[in-house]
């Protein structure tokens, strides 16, 4: 697992700690990741250990509803 987030450096590393956060998170300010997949502000990959892509979603709306798809698609 690892976020990206627009935000800098200091930014994650206050959200993380806020959060709990376990897994690494890139500070990416230029936004250059967002603008590999479509602009979307959120959305998420699912990467195996092969470096496959198993399943994306290009834009992440219902927040709370999300994290059980990503689970199911484990």
């Amino acid at each position: 697992i690892l976020g990206a987030s627009a935000d800098t450096p200091e930014d994650n590393r206050a959200w993380k700690a806020k959060f709990g956060f376990p897994y690494p998170l890139v500070s990416d300010p230029g936004r250059s990741l967002p603008a590999l997949y479509g602009g979307a502000k959120r959305w998420a990959v699912l990467i195996d250990e092969e470096q496959k892509v198993q399943a994306f979603w290009p834009e992440v709306v219902d927040k709370e509803g999300f994290a059980a798809e990503v689970l199911g698609a484990l």
